[in-house]
């Protein structure tokens, strides 16, 4: 049973038996002394804390977590992603870094507890798992929304192809032989399901090796093929959920940021998900 009082919880976390007032009402920047670095919930709940306050603003997450520049990498071409410094190879340091931007000097005492806490160092797989989280997450509303729109016309929602700049793109069900061609329908429930099992079979959250990274990779490529099915065959109707959830743009920034698809599989226009930002 918690036994903490509700006024201190609800600063850090949402616990069973909050109010909806008091839903995502974290305490906005943290300084890092203040943060819990051991925490394997940790980095979920900063990712939290800055999509809740804007839910577009994807671009200062990714600055957040920018790699270091001394690790061999191919540049982005993307102006919004913001690469780390040479003095900023861990996320400890980058996300104390970021935050002193937007907050008032820290005193010499502070600055030497922030120096303390940088021997728990965040990996970068860390922070590719957590977000995919949150981002599977903002996929229950798009799930819930296509199939609203799809159920008005049966014929879309049995196919089993859609077509893309003179292109027929095909759904097939994931893991099985021989290969089996899908509906819409039937490949958005085999998404669904894998990448959930895929991100709750976890053991330990501190600790992400590539493994699981490329797992991810399977399941970010899926998921794609149902952002691009909406955006070309119900543009109209995804424009209008776009500008409200911004997912489409989200997760394009997130699999480009940190190399999860190949650029040539990533076929919606980011400069017209851009536009439905504004």
């Amino acid at each position: 049973t918690n036994t903490m009082p509700a006024s201190s919880t609800h600063k850090l976390r949402n616990i069973p038996g909050i109010t909806k007032s008091e839903w995502n009402q974290y305490q906005k920047h943290q300084k890092a002394s203040k943060l819990n670095y051991n925490s394997p919930l940790f980095v979920q709940q900063y990712i939290q804390q800055l999509i809740f306050e804007n839910s577009n603003c994807s671009k200062s997450i990714f600055k957040l977590s920018s790699a270091n520049e001394n690790e061999a990498s191919p540049a982005h071409d993307d102006d919004d992603i913001v690469e780390g410094s040479e003095n900023s190879s861990t996320y400890a340091a980058q996300r104390r870094q970021a935050e002193s931007s937007t907050q008032a000097a820290d005193s010499a005492d502070d600055d030497e507890e922030n120096e303390s806490n940088s021997t728990t160092d965040i990996e970068e797989t860390n922070f590719i798992y957590e977000h995919f989280r949150l981002i599977l997450k903002d996929f229950v509303a798009f799930f819930t929304w296509i199939s609203q729109i799809i159920d008005k016309d049966p014929q879309k929602y049995a196919k089993m192809k859609f077509e893309l700049k003179g292109e027929e793109i095909s759904f097939y069900r994931a893991g099985v032989t021989p290969t089996e061609l899908v509906s819409v329908a039937d490949y958005m429930m085999y998404t669904w399901n894998d990448a959930v099992r895929s991100v709750t079979k976890i053991e330990n959250r501190m600790s992400i090796d590539e493994k699981i990274v490329k797992s991810l990779k399977d399941h970010c490529r899926r998921l794609y093929r149902l952002l691009a099915y909406a955006y070309f065959v119900h543009e109209e109707e995804f424009g209008k959920f776009e500008r409200k959830h911004h997912l489409a743009l989200k997760f394009t920034r997130y699999v480009r940021r940190f190399k999860m698809m190949k650029k040539k599989d990533q076929w919606i226009s980011k400069s017209k998900l851009e536009k439905w930002e504004k």
